[in-house]
């Protein structure tokens, strides 16, 4: 009888030495994709609206999904999927593509109740990011911070730019909780500016911030403790 191989610890020089991590796409399964690109482009739904139908992925490029899934399942913990036609994509192309094969490996959700979505987080180098989040009626909302007091894994913080449409800071730390776990604290402020930009941003963080953040962390959990995809782990029950 053979024992499973799950995820384990691995260091960057293991990783580099070992790439059975990585998946590349041949020419049939890339083909596929990109035709399931154009049928959802021109069918225009939202990403929120959308099934697999919308994005209809021929059974060999079905096939490469799933062994990039099971590939997360093994010893690496992760696969890197590269053969991607992304030199015929746009980034609008790409976000939906990249939606589109989501909806082969689980479902996909806002990140909270008022339904928006975060479009992009941009690494701007020197520890800065900005980021663009689809906010009520599509408005875009976007923002510039950075990164500071990091500790490696111990704690980082980060905090808006000066200028940006919203004021914001936060921290995570790391704590052992003397038990072999570790303990997780999240603080995290923000101050919209006034007016209908600033009701926009409001909604963008959720109706209630701690509540979703709360259910962002108990996914974070389950991901962590279980290696598997968390479902409704953070569902608000009723």
């Amino acid at each position: 009888m053979s024992t499973a191989i799950r995820p384990q610890a691995w260091t960057a020089a293991e990783a580099d030495k070992d790439t059975s991590w990585t998946l590349r796409l041949n020419a049939a399964e890339a083909a596929g994709i990109h035709e399931a690109l154009l049928h959802a482009r021109a069918a225009g739904k939202p990403f929120t609206a959308m099934t697999q139908a919308d994005f209809p992925l021929p059974e060999v490029s079905r096939a490469a999904l799933a062994r990039a899934i099971e590939l997360t399942q093994g010893r690496w913990g992760m696969c890197l999927v590269k053969g991607f036609p992304v030199e015929r994509w746009s980034e609008a192309d790409t976000r939906l593509a990249y939606w589109g094969m989501s909806l082969y490996m689980g479902v996909g959700r806002t990140q909270n109740r008022a339904s928006e979505i975060i479009n992009n987080v941009r690494d701007e180098g020197g520890n800065r990011y900005h980021w663009m989040v689809d906010g009520p009626a599509g408005v875009p909302v976007e923002w510039h911070s950075e990164l500071h007091d990091v500790i490696e894994n111990r704690q980082m913080a980060w905090r808006s730019i000066p200028g940006s449409m919203v004021d914001h800071s936060g921290r995570v730390q790391f704590e052992d909780d003397g038990a072999g776990g570790t303990r997780v604290q999240v603080d995290l402020c923000y101050v919209p500016v006034a007016g209908a930009v600033g009701h926009a941003i409001a909604k963008a963080f959720g109706t209630d911030p701690k509540s979703e953040m709360d259910a962002d962390l108990m996914r974070f959990k389950s991901r962590v403790e279980t290696g598997n995809l968390p479902h409704d782990a953070g569902a608000t029950r009723h």
